[in-house]
């Protein structure tokens, strides 16, 4: 996806939010910082702002006018959460309307954000507005977190922490720090020896050692993809869904000698896996192949595998607080397609899962119905599977399970089941 050619920061960004309205993600969207930042900040409180909108709009300005309508909100976003003198933001939202050639907007701009300049932002109207999520998703999470839910969706508000995983096979975490500059502080994570935040979060460019190999962006709760494996020397493992690459690098670096055969749905995505590994100075796959999962896997190079990782699509709920564009794209019909896709990869996964082996599953989901469900459903259909109980700091015991929610500074919301053969 290229970027918008537009030569204003506001414009760029309202074409942008306009967009993922429309269904469009910005998975692959080439943002300038400034440009992200104002998208971002106005798809994660958009319920909120469309809420002050319309209540200062004499009228709802018309869905054919779309753009207008999402360069206010940016303009709303702006002064009421980034620091950006209120004249400023109201001369450069119209200067936006006339740089889009929207001119008969730049009187209504000019007069709404005037007006939200004198006022405080008002009371919220809508669950939405107040909770800052669609409401289905709010009343999913209600039901799912009791007691968790409003802290849940705080965090998915809140800025993300920027978490890397130190390569201990280019270097010691003690040495990495030591390359910091004085404007970089490093805090070690307490249970995971080679993760750590890095404050204030930078861009990869800026990161010591990165492209030497050095570490990688990685959030803690996806860190611990190594432990639940319970590596060994030399195992056999099938890694499913691999694309980009992240785990099969965490695999890699905490056992070297492990034999892994990588497949994904996309060849360019596998091509990721590969360079990747190249960047990180790892041992290159066993085996990679492209294909389809979901069915009946094609021929491999063992006949069975001692660990299987399944990173499924999901949902990426818990991952809001990146992806803010998610809570735009999502609706709650898609969840049972997601469960659809996540059960079909375990069932033709699991023939080849060596007998006394473990099948790990993970989703960068929040929702039981794409988690423990899933896996229980599962359980229920085979009498040969069972679920391995385990723990892990900072995760909630959902049954044998270990979900992560998402907490400021700290994990993502992430989830990890483990089933094991008996034959």
């Amino acid at each position: 996806m290229k970027r918008v050619s537009v030569l204003n920061t506001r414009a760029e960004a309202a074409t942008w939010v306009s967009r993922v309205r429309k269904g469009e993600s910005l998975a692959s969207a080439t943002l300038l910082p400034a440009v992200q930042a104002l998208t971002y900040d106005t798809l994660r409180y958009y319920d909120a702002l469309a809420d002050e909108a319309n209540q200062y709009l004499a009228r709802p300005i018309p869905s054919k006018q779309a753009i207008i309508f999402a360069l206010l909100l940016v303009g709303l976003c702006e002064l009421r959460y980034h620091d950006t003198p209120p004249y400023a933001v109201v001369s450069e939202v119209v200067n936006a309307a006339r740089a889009l050639k929207h001119t008969w907007a730049t009187g209504l701009l000019n007069a709404v954000l005037r007006k939200a300049v004198r006022q405080t932002q008002p009371t919220p109207t809508t669950p939405g507005a107040q909770w800052l999520h669609p409401v289905w998703f709010i009343t999913a999470i209600q039901q799912a977190y009791p007691t968790q839910w409003e802290a849940l969706l705080s965090a998915n508000n809140a800025p993300p922490p920027l978490t890397l995983r130190i390569n201990t096979t280019r270097c010691t975490q003690a040495e990495w720090i030591s390359q910091l500059p004085d404007s970089l502080q490093a805090i070690p994570h307490p249970d995971l020896p080679n993760a750590l935040r890095l404050i204030p979060p930078v861009p990869v460019t800026q990161i010591p050692g990165f492209f030497d190999g050095q570490c990688s962006v990685q959030d803690e709760a996806a860190q611990w993809v190594s432990y639940v494996c319970d590596l060994q020397p030399g195992l056999s493992v099938l890694d499913l869904c691999a694309a980009p690459g992240g785990k099969t690098a965490a695999l890699l670096e905490a056992e070297p000698t492990l034999q892994v055969t990588a497949m994904d749905i996309s060849a360019a995505r596998l091509q990721r896996v590969t360079e990747t590994l190249a960047r990180l100075h790892l041992p290159s796959l066993t085996a990679h192949c492209v294909c389809d999962a979901t069915h009946a896997l094609p021929s491999l190079t063992l006949p069975t595998f001692d660990r299987i990782l399944i990173d499924a699509p999901c949902s990426g709920t818990g991952v809001i607080r990146r992806h803010p564009d998610i809570k735009h794209l999502r609706r709650a019909e898609d969840i049972p397609l997601f469960a659809k896709t996540q059960r079909a990869l375990l069932e033709a996964a699991w023939p080849y899962l060596k007998p006394g082996g473990r099948l790990v599953y993970a989703t960068c989901s929040v929702l039981p119905a794409e988690n423990e469900v899933v896996l229980n459903d599962f359980l229920a259909a085979h009498a040969d599977v069972a679920a391995i109980p385990f723990t892990l700091p900072g995760a909630i015991s959902r049954g044998p399970y270990a979900q992560f929610l998402p907490i400021p500074e700290q994990s993502d919301g992430f989830f990890y089941g483990v089933l094991t053969a008996h034959r």
